[in-house]
């Protein structure tokens, strides 16, 4: 797969200017949300996503998780 062509431009275009504030909040949240201590719930806990919302192959690969997990005698 081939990288889009806007990837590699240089010069700034006037829709990068209005939207990289909100980058930057975003960026800032991100890493306040990320110095939050991790809670134990008490089972383990595998997460699998993307920031992809639909067709990226997430269920398949749960059902398949779950399917090695309980062959091997775990209950998912």
């Amino acid at each position: 797969m081939k990288a889009p062509a806007f990837w590699y431009d240089v010069a700034p275009s006037a829709l990068g200017a209005v939207l990289s504030p909100f980058g930057l909040i975003y960026g800032a949240a991100t890493a306040l949300r990320q110095r939050k201590k991790a809670v134990d719930v008490g089972v383990p806990v595998v997460c699998v996503g993307n920031l992809t919302a639909g067709g990226a192959g997430k269920t398949p690969v749960v059902i398949d998780i779950a399917r090695r997990l309980a062959n091997a005698g775990q209950q998912p």
